[in-house]
């Protein structure tokens, strides 16, 4: 879904400079931006791994996008996802939570706790995605 594109303005923004190496980024004071949403400062899309007071611990460059420096008070953007995308992402992850322990998965016993699937999508998220699909002409 790298290609949605609609955001909302947080009320974070970037506190002090930042090299485009760095993985934790200090904003101002926490306030919008959770653990799991995709954030974009200028052009750059970064992936939010946690947080801890003001600094956030990120994945920098996501998306596509290239990891750039900060130089301070650059204005966050937040992605916002199309509830029916949200949906789907869940049923997804339930069905893979249910079934981790079953014969489902092609590889068990990873070090890391990740586990590789079979399946593609389930019918009700095929179902709640199908607006969205982009059909190549």
């Amino acid at each position: 879904w790298g290609y949605w594109k609609h955001t909302r303005t947080a009320t974070e923004v970037v506190s002090g400079a930042h090299t485009s190496s760095v993985t934790v980024l200090t904003v101002d004071a926490r306030v919008d931006i959770e653990q799991g949403a995709t954030i974009l400062i200028g052009s750059e899309q970064m992936y939010v791994i946690s947080y801890s007071d003001a600094a956030l611990n990120v994945t920098r460059g996501v998306n596509g996008s290239t990891a750039a420096s900060l130089s301070g008070s650059e204005v966050i953007s937040i992605f916002e996802y199309p509830p029916e995308v949200v949906d789907a992402v869940q049923i997804m992850v339930r069905r893979d939570h249910a079934n981790a322990g079953a014969n489902y998965a092609n590889v068990s016993g990873l070090a890391d706790g990740q586990i590789q699937t079979f399946g593609g999508l389930s019918r009700d998220a095929r179902d709640l995605l199908q607006p969205f699909k982009r059909y190549v002409v």
